[in-house]
């Protein structure tokens, strides 16, 4: 699956702001960050990450709504400034 770059950016805004994400989530962001998420420059309103994160669609919205749950102001933040 070609992922979906916005989404993936809310992701992305959960995880720099410290908040709660999956183990599975976690894998994903390694992916879109290169496996260099330290020194990942996090933008909101553009996107470096990487385009080859393979995941299925299922695991990706499974992934997407578990950050939404877990982080709902976070991710609502993460969208509006998207």
């Amino acid at each position: 699956m070609e992922c979906n770059i916005g989404l993936s950016q809310d992701i992305l805004g959960v995880y720099y702001a410290g908040g709660e994400v999956s183990e599975g989530t976690l894998q994903m962001v390694y992916i879109m960050t290169e496996n260099n998420n330290a020194e990942y420059s996090y933008n909101p309103t553009g996107s470096l990450q990487s385009y080859d994160l393979a995941v299925e669609p299922v695991d990706f919205i499974k992934n997407y709504i578990q950050t939404f749950l877990r982080n709902p102001v976070i991710m609502a933040r993460a969208v509006i400034v998207r």
